[in-house]
């Protein structure tokens, strides 16, 4: 589904999306407030249903940018496993 473009926010009132990949949730908090959203996750839960459920989970959020924070180390941009 397409998203309507919007006009950016200036840096000082961006609104981020952080996302925390943990091992046992991936959890979701906006810089504006609000609930956590979490849901399960674990060495079984592939990159496309971690995508998906960070999707459902970020469903009428607003932002801007996204953080995200990953356990472990990163080479090149990509997780190493």
């Amino acid at each position: 589904m397409a998203k309507a473009a919007k006009k950016p926010a200036p840096d000082s009132e961006k609104i981020v999306l952080a996302i925390d990949i943990g091992g046992s949730h991936v959890k979701i908090l906006t810089s504006a407030g609000g609930e956590e959203r979490r849901t399960d996750s674990g060495p079984g839960l592939t990159p496309q249903q971690m995508i998906a459920a960070v999707q459902t989970l970020a469903d009428g959020l607003p932002y801007d940018v996204i953080s995200m924070g990953y356990p472990g180390p990163v080479h090149h941009n990509r997780p190493l496993t």
